[in-house]
């Protein structure tokens, strides 16, 4: 998109001042530290394969990622190189594609030990198990019925698979017909949202097991617009659930002459469910319901870039994990990786029970 003359920003003054290209200082919360690395955005050409629209990303071992496309049924082989002790990329580039058996608007992407990934899908909602060489559909994991409500382009945005490979997790992008509220709707005042657990039994069937509400930060509407959604999670070795949301706006690009870009704001949460009331027996959410804790970790703003997924990957620098970020390209943005680092040594696993 075009540069846009304007002379404020849409997002909250304690966001519009960080640095475009991230916040430098970390923020702790009981022992869990995001840092940022100050690298800023590196650009992820296509290549051969023509990969776009990258949604979900998850970690395959050593520099092999995988990503999904909410523009078409496929799966993307990433090649990343990680600098081991600062966390930043090194380099990075698409390797392969393989086609998808079952698939429309795919989101988010979690790999499995045994070869497979899962990957939810806008479009049913879906969560499905696929073959990682093949793209053979291995399955379907059933998320309980109450998703059947989700707004068309607002629904199963996140997932995440426990390091143990037993715990599922995902959530809608924004409130459910019946829960509230989009933040549109809502004049930028955020919305609600649930996120679903499932237990795994080890042969790939997978239960509902327990589902909480989550309330989304607001974003100020503009051009009639007001984007502000969860669109990926991950999980700690701990156990702990880390929550991405993401909100459109504008932001201000400084100079002498006053002008602005559309941007989005990323932000980094930690989830505690202490005290958050299970949900999944509720038809609807009731303003009152109480939900999940979040402590923020890290946020950062973006001219120009779409952060919409995120990954859990190898040790990095003394006792860290690196996280790695991946933007969506749609409406002429860019397409890029982001790579941050989490201390993940001295979090209580109760926060996610």
């Amino acid at each position: 998109m075009g540069s846009i003359p304007i002379t404020r920003s849409n997002f909250p003054p304690s966001t519009a001042v960080l640095a475009l290209l991230g916040s430098l200082v970390p923020l702790c919360a009981s022992g869990l530290e995001v840092t940022d690395p100050g690298q800023g955005p590196v650009t992820l050409p296509a290549g051969s394969a023509g990969a776009r629209e990258l949604s979900g990303v998850t970690w395959a071992g050593g520099e092999r990622y995988l990503a999904v496309s909410d523009q078409d049924a496929a799966l993307y082989q990433l090649s990343v190189r990680l600098d081991r002790q600062a966390g930043t990329v090194l380099g990075a580039e698409v390797t392969g594609k393989v086609a998808l058996g079952q698939g429309t608007d795919l989101e988010a992407i979690a790999q499995a030990p045994d070869g497979t990934v899962y990957a939810s899908d806008e479009v049913g909602p879906a969560v499905r198990r696929y073959d990682a060489g093949t793209g053979q559909a291995r399955g379907l994991v059933r998320v309980p019925p109450v998703y059947a409500g989700a707004r068309r382009n607002l629904s199963l945005e996140s997932l995440a698979l426990s390091p143990d490979a037993r715990t599922l997790w995902t959530a809608n992008e924004e409130a459910l017909k019946g829960d509230g509220a989009t933040n549109r709707g809502a004049h930028g005042q955020g919305t609600p949202v649930r996120l679903q657990r499932l237990r795994g039994d080890g042969r790939g069937g997978w239960r509902p097991d327990g589902q909480w509400a989550y309330r989304v930060d607001g974003a100020a509407p503009f051009f009639g617009r007001a984007p502000s959604g969860l669109v990926d999670l991950a999980v700690l070795p701990d156990g702990t659930l880390l929550a991405l949301e993401r909100a459109a706006g504008i932001v201000g690009m400084g100079g002498e002459l006053p002008s602005a870009q559309v941007g989005f704001r990323s932000r980094l949460y930690a989830v505690d469910l202490r005290g958050a009331m299970d949900t999944s027996r509720l038809a609807g959410l009731p303003a009152s319901v109480a939900a999940v804790g979040k402590t923020l970790l890290w946020e950062a703003t973006f001219p120009g870039l779409n952060f919409e997924g995120i990954a859990l990957g190898p040790p990095v620098g003394a006792g860290e994990r690196s996280l790695l970020l991946v933007s969506d390209d749609g409406n002429g943005l860019g397409q890029a990786l982001y790579a941050l680092r989490v201390q993940t040594g001295a979090r209580a696993a109760d926060r996610a029970r």
